[in-house]
């Protein structure tokens, strides 16, 4: 079966803030001071786009049926083998999946051959995103949060009389948890950054055991509140962002790839371009991005990089330019899949 590598090479631009938070410091992830959108955030995004793509274009019962269940969705989404009896088929087998299906199983599903799961490796290397200057990671306020009986206290009248002395308590365990609480934040939020900064391991892993444990007093604390366990008012934490309008250098790789593969990673992009939002506080307006990448093949008798083409991603949805390209979308649309296989 004839198969080529592909490599994009490109940006993606934030067109509003981007954050995600590393476990820990709760601070975007950097290098060098370059702040960078993880490949972990891209994969599990376009993944999910995969996973919505085959779902929407399942169009009879029976592949209903054979499709929407937790094996499909779990394999797809995040490449977990649930069913103990396949896992130990797998674990057993002399080669990624039982009696060198490898091949077959690939060509069935093409969408499990790009990402992969246990014990398969997946064809598309998504790569970080990485940012071209330190002022292009911020901080933004988180803003502040009150109790809706402040912003309208004519709502206290329409309370009984029971209800309006719950409320009065409430605020009185409130008071009493905020100050308990921001005293032990304060200290975790300064041993995160110590985090941060440290490069021994054995210091590091101490210092998370002691943020652990602080993180524990909190929630001991709040447990022991009769009512309203999480503080109401206070100040929403300040975000760790990739600012709005930064171009980020981004590169992937699509290797050992058949035209039906790389028709498949497209149409998972243009599922993508639907909604291109990526890493959290989304109801925030936070993550929407554009991309764009040239594609280039790699030539095996000059071992150099021919191009092909160019896709993007923006206001317009997908575009492809290449005839190249565009043939291997016609590919993969023509072709006929078992996404329901794992095995």
């Amino acid at each position: 079966m004839n198969s080529k590598t592909y490599h994009f090479k490109g940006s993606i631009k934030t067109l509003e803030p981007f954050t995600v938070s590393l476990a820990k410091t709760g601070e975007i992830p950097t290098q060098n001071g370059i702040a960078y959108i993880p490949e972990s955030t891209l994969n599990g995004a376009l993944r999910k786009c995969a996973l919505d793509y085959i779902i929407s274009n399942a169009d009879t019962d029976e592949g209903k049926e054979k499709l929407f269940n937790l094996d499909t969705y779990f394999s797809q989404a995040q490449g977990v083998i649930i069913n103990n009896d396949v896992k130990d088929l797998i674990d057993k087998s002399t080669t990624s999946i039982p009696v060198d299906k490898d091949i077959d199983l690939r060509a069935a599903n093409p969408f499990l051959s790009l990402f992969g799961r246990w014990k398969l490796g997946g064809k598309w290397g998504l790569g970080n995103a990485y940012t071209t200057s330190e002022d292009q990671l911020v901080k933004l306020s988180g803003g502040f949060r009150s109790a809706i009986f402040e912003r309208n206290p004519d709502l206290l009248k329409t309370l009984n009389e029971g209800e309006v002395e719950r409320y009065i308590k409430l605020q009185a365990n409130q008071k009493a948890l905020s100050s308990d609480v921001n005293a032990l934040k304060k200290q975790a939020t300064d041993l995160k950054k110590k985090y941060t900064r440290e490069v021994d391991e054995a210091v590091k892993k101490a210092i998370s055991n002691e943020i652990n444990d602080l993180e524990q007093q909190i929630k001991g604390v709040k447990n022991a509140s009769d009512e309203g366990k999480e503080i109401i008012l206070r100040p929403l934490d300040n975000v760790s962002a990739i600012a709005a309008n930064s171009a980020l250098k981004h590169r992937m790789t699509l290797t050992r790839a058949t035209d039906v593969e790389l028709g498949c990673m497209l149409i998972t992009l243009g599922q993508f371009s639907l909604n291109p939002r990526i890493g959290g506080k989304q109801r925030s307006n936070f993550g929407l991005v554009e991309m764009d990448w040239e594609v280039f093949v790699s030539n095996p008798e000059t071992f150099g990089r021919d191009k092909i083409g160019r896709v993007k991603i923006s206001d317009d949805g997908l575009v492809i330019e290449g005839e190249d390209l565009k043939e291997a979308m016609k590919a993969f649309r023509n072709g006929s899949f078992d996404f329901s296989r794992i095995i």
